[in-house]
């Protein structure tokens, strides 16, 4: 007799692994594009490592359903799970890092005052800044219009007094790294405690291979599933006030819902034997298979597609061309950029696009040759706009060519600031806004059925 999950099983198993090594190839190749740079590639392989370990374990159990060792199905399930949680909390937690620090920076280059992770109220020149609640620590982005003060900043930032920027040392890799070696390594420890203590899922002297998913054995697992979904949860409610540029928040929330919704279902199920009617490993299989899709889709393909200019599945089968392509004209972007209103409003997706300091800087090199007729101090600021935009560790970094980096350090160097120091920049950086963050912010404007012509209605 045909055993047609084992054909089934002859099928998928290549077709899985085979995707999921092109897909990692593709995501990792495109890593410093925007869309998937802010998505944390390293996390996200890891995670996808996991994802086509569970899925090749579900997929081989087909066929032999019941001869399966179940020690194997422990091991790779309660650390699996627990793996690509951690990667969904650790993007969750930079993605706020980036975030936040992208609104303090515009805080911070409108003279407003952060004090510690609270927002206190103080005195802004040209933005009217509303605190949300005593406890939030952003800013209300829609308030922050129109043209800011005309004036140079002043060298007294307070970036410094962030919450965010103090702790953002939290966003290098070392730190979230060794957080999460250190949770694996606590979930292998109690799995190698499980499979001494338990009989039926030793390796010796009998390979248990029936029944593999019920039992007391799988406790910290329901434990572990719900403690983690707690913990996104909560990362959501921190998220509740951002709106960034790349659904990242929105993917978030979609996987936590669906991931929550079949852990409870799957709880209910093994633990009411009235509701295991059909085979509940068969039936497990089919619907654990549910959530991993959904995190292959959300956390690897969906950015990949977005890399490309396809905003969903549908676009990419249609073969349609990308939506943004198709008033992203150079035309367009200088009138937005010598329109006031408009210029505002973009400088504010900028924050939602964690590319303000590209504004940030463009909007002071036009400045600056207004002050070199009337400034008395026009060398200081020079100075003070490298010291901000150009010196290594600054607040507001800019990413420049290796030329033109060294053409500013050799010139600050040797003392020669002169009025077109930064002509070179403004047109690099110009070019970055124009080929990054404006055609992202002609899509949001899209989607969300505004002209882009009427952004800078009141």
């Amino acid at each position: 007799m045909i055993d047609a999950g084992a054909i089934l099983a002859c099928v998928l198993g290549p077709v899985w692994v085979a995707q999921l090594i092109l897909a990692a190839k593709v995501f990792w190749s495109r890593r410093n594009i925007d869309c998937i740079k802010y998505r944390s590639p390293g996390l996200t392989l890891i995670a996808l490592c996991s994802i086509c370990i569970l899925g090749t374990t579900f997929i081989v159990r087909l066929p032999s359903v019941y001869r399966f060792p179940c020690f194997l199905v422990l091991w790779f399930t309660q650390l699996g799970y627990p793996i690509i949680y951690l990667c969904i909390l650790g993007r969750s937690l930079r993605f706020l890092f980036l975030y936040r620090l992208s609104e303090a920076k515009l805080a911070a280059a409108l003279n407003t005052k952060v004090r510690s992770r609270l927002f206190k109220k103080s005195d802004v020149i040209g933005a009217n800044i509303k605190k949300r609640s005593s406890e939030d620590s952003g800013l209300e982005l829609q308030n922050l219009t129109y043209a800011s003060d005309t004036s140079f900043p002043s060298t007294s930032f307070p970036l410094e007094e962030n919450w965010y920027y103090k702790h953002r040392r939290i966003l290098g890799s070392n730190i979230l790294g060794t957080i999460i070696g250190v949770v694996v390594l606590i979930h292998i420890i109690i799995l190698m405690s499980v499979q001494v203590v338990s009989p039926r899922f030793a390796v010796v002297p009998t390979i248990a291979t029936e029944e593999c998913m019920v039992g007391w054995e799988w406790i910290p697992h329901r434990f572990f599933v719900a403690f983690y979904t707690i913990l996104i949860i909560l990362l959501i409610l921190l998220l509740r006030t951002v709106n960034d540029a790349y659904g990242i928040r929105r993917e978030l929330i979609i996987m936590c819902t669906i991931s929550t919704s079949i852990d409870i279902f799957l709880v209910i199920f093994f633990s009411v034997p009235a509701m295991q009617v059909v085979n509940p490993e068969i039936f497990s299989l089919a619907v654990a298979l549910l959530p991993i899709v959904f995190f292959y889709y959300f956390m690897v393909l969906k950015p990949i597609m977005e890399s490309f200019g396809f905003t969903s599945i549908l676009q990419l089968l249609r073969f349609s061309s990308p939506q943004f392509t198709l008033t992203s004209s150079m035309e367009s972007f200088e009138i937005l950029l010598k329109n006031p209103s408009l210029f505002e409003q973009f400088k504010l997706f900028a924050v939602k696009d964690f590319t303000v300091e590209n504004v940030l800087f463009y909007e002071h090199c036009c400045r600056i040759h207004e002050l070199a007729s009337n400034s008395s101090s026009f060398t200081e600021e020079l100075q003070e706009m490298y010291t901000i935009f150009i010196k290594n560790d600054s607040r507001f970094m800019v990413n420049l060519n290796g030329r033109t980096l060294r053409k500013l350090k050799r010139m600050v160097s040797e003392g020669k600031f002169e009025e077109n120091m930064y002509d070179e920049a403004q047109n690099e950086v110009k070019d970055l806004m124009f080929r990054n963050t404006y055609p992202r912010y002609l899509q949001t404007r899209r989607n969300n059925s505004m002209r882009w012509d009427t952004v800078a209605e009141p």
